[in-house]
């Protein structure tokens, strides 16, 4: 059964337009930067060098239906046919044959596309070529992937672009090829607690900001623009030869979130999920942990005004245990970043600063990392969101401290 849902984040901007956040995302016109006194933080990083597939190992993953899973996959309702949603969630595959599809069962989206009929969004990756994205529309679907091939063997990487409320999916099959033992990886997964940024929403649009003021080729948010594998979580991932597990909702917060009581939206109350938009919640067995596990929420907290310290910052340590808990003892990188400046900026960094500092800090391998600010100038995507640059940008920033920290 489906699960009942918040609106799009579509309606984003209507809700979270209030001076007290200072959200870029709120702004019409050429952003001020909040307080007079806030400079534009973008931190010079050498670029980082990102591959587009991992480089795998000898660990076995999580192995259903002939293939390896990525991120967190539904074995409970129907393990030979599993459901999965997350963002970046997928599988990889190795096949003989000269042509592969994937045959797909796939919810209605609760969102707008651009172009009718409007579907879910898939990235393959072919023997290391990355592919068109695929959109597949609401139904049971085969997806023809390439043909053409030399007999083999070869890998297939499947990737889905959009996040968990926007509709299941339920893989049903490979056609074409015939599946051999799926590709081993490293043992290496990075988590991502986070929101509509670390989603990729909006990233594959190319809004400018002109001097002037206002806004060219200015967007709300589609099917079409969300890019799971170029947000900044995949690619970090696939810089450190992890998989990611990127467990993000629009409009979501730590504390609280943007729609009905806002405590609803909480991304916390979701982190046991292994697939969210279905009722009841299929759980997750962690049977693959996190050595790595990054939360990137605040933005829409301080939304609607200050949530409160002691209310933020118990909900973060409550999400740090239940972690730590579920996975073992995995470093813990609160970030913060990147639509945020001015006065709400300073406070949620100052939370989380502040957490770190209370809670061992280093020592107690809970690392705070502070991502930047974007330049409007350089271009956005929709509303004020991360464009595909701007995610490459907090790659350079992110990759070189979890790098470091776990000596990957």
């Amino acid at each position: 059964m489906q699960k009942n849902i918040r609106p799009g984040p579509h309606k984003f901007v209507l809700l979270a337009c209030v001076p007290a956040a200072s959200l870029l995302a709120c702004l019409p016109d050429a952003p001020t930067y909040g307080n007079s006194s806030m400079a534009v933080v973008v931190p010079t990083t050498q670029a980082v060098v990102v591959p587009v597939s991992p480089e795998g190992g000898t660990e076995a993953g999580v192995v259903a239906a002939g293939v390896r899973w990525r991120g967190r996959v539904d074995l409970t309702t129907d393990p030979e046919k599993p459901y999965f949603g997350w963002t970046a969630s997928g599988f990889d595959a190795k096949f003989t044959g000269t042509s592969i599809g994937v045959r797909l069962l796939t919810d209605a989206p609760n969102a707008p596309c651009q172009v009718d009929p409007c579907g879910l969004f898939f990235q393959a990756v072919l023997d290391g070529e990355v592919l068109p994205r695929i959109k597949i529309a609401p139904g049971e679907s085969t997806l023809s992937i390439k043909s053409g091939l030399t007999d083999g063997p070869h890998t297939l990487e499947f990737y889905r672009e959009n996040e968990s409320p926007y509709g299941r999916s339920q893989f049903l099959g490979i056609t074409g090829g015939t599946l051999l033992p799926p590709p081993t990886y490293s043992g290496r997964v990075v988590e991502f607690v986070a929101d509509s940024i670390t989603a990729g929403w909006g990233a594959l649009a190319d809004v400018e900001h002109p001097a002037s003021g206002g806004s060219v080729n200015e967007c709300d948010f589609t099917m079409d623009t969300q890019a799971g594998y170029l947000s900044y979580a995949a690619k970090v991932a696939r810089a450190l030869n992890a998989d990611p597990s990127i467990l993000a909702l629009s409009g979501w917060g730590l504390y609280r979130g943007l729609f009905g009581d806002g405590l609803s939206n909480a991304v916390p109350r979701e982190y046991n999920d292994s697939v969210y938009f279905m009722d009841p919640h299929p759980q997750w067995d962690f049977r693959t942990k996190a050595a790595a596990v990054v939360i990137n929420l605040g933005t829409n907290d301080i939304a609607l005004g200050d949530p409160g310290e002691e209310n933020f910052t118990k909900a973060l340590d409550d999400l740090v245990k239940m972690i730590r808990t579920k996975n073992g003892d995995p470093w813990i990188f609160p970030v913060i970043g990147t639509m945020l400046n001015g006065d709400g900026r300073s406070l949620v960094k100052r939370y989380l600063e502040g957490y770190v500092d209370s809670h061992g800090g280093e020592a107690a391998k809970v690392v705070f990392v502070d991502l930047g600010v974007l330049d409007p100038a350089l271009g956005t995507g929709c509303l004020y969101h991360p464009d595909v640059k701007e995610h490459q940008r907090m790659v350079d920033v992110l990759y070189p401290v979890i790098k470091a920290k776990l000596g990957w």
